[in-house]
Formats: C-alpha cells, sequence, structure tokens
C-alpha cells in the first residue's frame, strides 16, 4: 500500500482527523485506504452533525420567527392597549365636562327657580297690599259716600230749615 507524502487536499483532511493510536495490524504506517476509511467516518460524522446542525438552525429560525410574530402581536396589543386607556382617558375627561356642564346647569336652574319663588312671593305680597290698598280705598270709598250722604242729609235738614 502507498503511504501518502505530501500535502493534498486528502492529506489536510486527514490532518484533522484524530486516528486511532494503535493500528490493528501492526506498527505499519497508515496507508492511504486506512486514511481514506478514516476520513470518510470523518466525513459521515461531520455530514451527521451537519445535518443535525442545519435541522436546529431550523428550529431555531422557525423559534425565532413565532418568536418574532409573538412580539410583533404584543406590540399590537400594546398599542391597542395604549390606544383603549388614551380613549378611555379621554372619555373620562369629556364625562367630567358634561358633569360639571350638568351641575352647572342644575346650580342656575335652581337659581332660576330660586329667583322665580322670590318673584313670585313678591308678587303675592303685591297682590296682598293691593288687595289690602283696595280694601282701603274701598273703606274710604264708603266712609266717603256715608260722609256725602250726611252732608247731604245736614244740607237737605239746613235747607229745609232755612226754606221753610
Amino acid at each position: 500500500m502507498e503511504q501518502i507524502q505530501g500535502k493534498s487536499i486528502l492529506v489536510r483532511v486527514c490532518a484533522s482527523v484524530e486516528l486511532p493510536r494503535v493500528r490493528v495490524t501492526g506498527s505499519q504506517p497508515y496507508t492511504i485506504y486506512d486514511l481514506h476509511f478514516f476520513v470518510v467516518q470523518e466525513l459521515s460524522r461531520l455530514k451527521e452533525l451537519y445535518q443535525q446542525a442545519e435541522v436546529q438552525a431550523a428550529v431555531d429560525a422557525a423559534l425565532l420567527q413565532e418568536e418574532i410574530i409573538k412580539r410583533e402581536e404584543l406590540e399590537r396589543l400594546q398599542a391597542e392597549l395604549q390606544q383603549l386607556l388614551e380613549t378611555e382617558r379621554r372619555a373620562k375627561e369629556e364625562e367630567e365636562k358634561v358633569r360639571a356642564k350638568q351641575e352647572k346647569l342644575l346650580e342656575e336652574e335652581k337659581k332660576r327657580m330660586e329667583e322665580m319663588e322670590r318673584l313670585r312671593q313678591e308678587q303675592e305680597r303685591r297682590l296682598e297690599d293691593e288687595m289690602r290698598m283696595r280694601e282701603d280705598l274701598e273703606e274710604q270709598h264708603k266712609q266717603k259716600e256715608k260722609l256725602l250722604e250726611e252732608v247731604s242729609l245736614i244740607w237737605h235738614d239746613a235747607y229745609l230749615l232755612f226754606y221753610s
């Protein structure tokens, strides 16, 4: 069997292959066939490792893609939550404004009702005053009529006394 001399690619690959320390056939140096066998074994092992690495890379890529999708969904949900919170905040502000306006309107309505009540009471008082004044005027009118009748009787009596 030929022995390997020089620096061919096969030799470089063989150099990276860890060869068994003891040869089964004895103390002869490794032949090209031995080295070929070791290289094929090493290439087979490397191919298997490469396939495992490819599978792991595919799994990692799928997990990464899944993580990216989950992160994007989380970011979308966070943005939606922020939007909902902002909408809720604005709704509360509007509700507070409406409540304040309602309170103001109620206060104004209360003042208007109080003013109307005050005006009604004032009008009743005026009516009562007018009724008293009318009663007083009627009483004065009755007294004047009575006085006029008395004066008329006195004049009549005086006329009768004077001309009789």
